[in-house]
């Protein structure tokens, strides 16, 4: 039988030096009344340098709520 794989903890991640954080999965800007969703924007961490792809509406937000830290940021 086989399973799906499971997303890891992030004590189990962080023996590993690539990440991936979703900061946005909405396409488009979210115009509609109580949306909590924010724009597509991804930040993609490899060896402690993070690099943030495609800067949707809101990822500011997003990127503070992540709890990445911001030393090893290099650029959008």
């Amino acid at each position: 039988m086989n399973v799906a794989p499971r997303p890891l903890s992030r004590e189990d991640a962080s023996r590993y030096a690539t990440r991936v954080t979703l900061l946005g999965t909405s396409g488009g800007p979210p115009w509609w009344d109580g949306s909590d969703r924010v724009g597509i924007s991804t930040l993609l961490t490899v060896n402690g340098s993070q690099y943030l792809i495609d800067c949707g509406e809101e990822w500011g937000p997003s990127y503070r709520r992540c709890g990445e830290s911001t030393p090893g940021y290099r650029g959008a």
